[in-house]
């Protein structure tokens, strides 16, 4: 289509930027799902008010939120969030890890495993009847962000899947990233801040959150409320976030 027809009129002459080398190789396999990341702003303000000694937290759209008791349950943030509070980072690690969902055709997966090298480089497990959901396994370093997932991760994934099972891969149905935190030590921090009263950190699940949710949170309930954690005891020093403390 020629610039001068009516198509094009009004439109910008700026080309958009080459892919890097690192997408374009597989930019035309056929299940190449290339997005472009969106971006979000954290507009929240913290600080400690002192007469009253609580938190307070102030939101962009105006709302001032007060109690003697913070929560970090930030996530990959949860390092971010803590400057933000004045309160010293404990060396949070956000790693990228990628999921595909491709059809799984001629094979019905509803009643498979999960499915794992012995080095743990890939794995899949049923998504639905005829969809199966593969990950590389990776852990990429990253900042804290809305991540997305990377069309090479995407082709190690698969690749590494093909190798092992023989699964003709067509397209990709969909595809996410997600971060996962790790602390230092790579285990959970549950706890009080050693040096801000009131501020606790539940962070560092890594990619054990959703299967650690109910005992975390009931733990720091427990800590919060200087409440006997019972069988939940023998954690308690292990997972202090006060470990961290230089």
């Amino acid at each position: 289509m020629c610039a001068s027809s009516p198509a094009c009129r009004g439109r910008s002459s700026r080309r958009r930027p080459r892919a890097s080398r690192r997408r374009r190789s597989y930019r035309h396999a056929p299940w190449c799902t290339s997005r472009r990341p969106t971006k979000r702003r954290i507009s929240t303000r913290f600080w400690q008010g002192r007469s009253a000694c609580n938190w307070e937290v102030a939101t962009g759209g105006g709302a001032t939120f007060a109690a003697p008791i913070l929560v970090n349950a930030a996530g990959a943030w949860g390092d971010e969030v803590a400057k933000l509070a004045g309160v010293a980072p404990i060396g949070l690690q956000p790693k990228r890890r990628t999921i595909a969902v491709i059809e799984s055709k001629p094979w019905q997966v509803a009643g498979w495993p999960a499915v794992n090298d012995v080095g743990h480089s890939w794995y899949c497990l049923p998504g639905s009847v005829r969809q199966l959901l593969v990950c590389p396994a990776d852990e990429t370093d990253m900042h804290p962000h809305d991540v997305q997932p990377e069309d090479l991760d995407i082709a190690i994934a698969i690749d590494r899947m093909q190798q092992a099972l023989d699964i003709e891969v067509r397209r990709i149905e969909r595809s996410w990233a997600g971060l996962r935190s790790f602390t230092p030590d790579r285990s959970l921090a549950i706890g009080r801040d050693g040096a801000a009263e009131g501020f606790f950190w539940n962070v560092g699940q890594g990619g054990f959150g959703i299967q650690s949710s109910k005992g975390a949170g009931k733990l720091l309930a427990d800590l919060v409320n200087e409440r006997d954690p019972g069988p939940a005891s023998g954690i308690v020093a292990k997972v202090d976030p006060r470990r961290f403390a230089s």
